[in-house]
């Protein structure tokens, strides 16, 4: 139930950012049925009503799997390296949490997909770790996995694979 390749027809809730119009992509890719719930930068606020919401949402629709997808060109991911950009969302603050703790060469163009893999793993974290949505998510068995989206080659990437290849790249010097 944790592929993302099209070949199971399920019923999946996809988070995704308003600003990658990523609906088309995700229909294109997989069989079954979907749903969405948008955030600016996948930054959910997960406060006791939208917990419940996403539940119900879940029960009714028989939901058997949710899945975070964002874009490589999310204009959040790639403003994060600017310093002069306006830091006016709270994406902005958990995107610069993450990226001072975990990019170790800011000016390394592979960073990008290292900070999109970061984030939306922190975020699939704070969904789990939630007192409600978190636990009944964990309780009935329904997997919360994440991907980021390339879209010159049209293709998902799981966080595991990118964390992998930032490894890799990590040990490259930067100079």
């Amino acid at each position: 139930m944790g592929d993302f390749s099209g070949r199971e027809s399920i019923s999946r809730l996809f988070l995704v950012c308003p600003t990658d119009g990523m609906e088309q992509h995700i229909r294109k890719e997989f069989k079954g049925e979907a749903f969405f719930y948008t955030a600016l930068g996948l930054y959910m606020d997960f406060d006791a009503e939208s917990e419940n919401e996403l539940w119900q949402l879940i029960v009714e629709k028989n939901i058997d799997q949710v899945v975070f997808v964002s874009s490589f060109s999310n204009v959040f991911y790639n403003d994060s390296f600017d310093k002069k950009r306006r830091r006016n969302y709270p994406v902005d603050i958990a995107l610069d949490i993450t990226r001072k703790k975990d990019i170790k060469h800011p000016s390394f163009a592979p960073n990008i997909y290292l900070l999109a893999a970061k984030h939306l793993e922190n975020q699939k974290h704070r969904l789990l770790s939630t007192d409600y949505l978190g636990y009944h998510l964990t309780q009935n068995k329904i997997p919360v996995v994440a991907y980021v989206y390339q879209p010159k080659s049209e293709f998902f990437c799981s966080i595991s694979e990118i964390e992998k290849r930032g490894f890799w790249l990590d040990k490259i010097s930067a100079n």
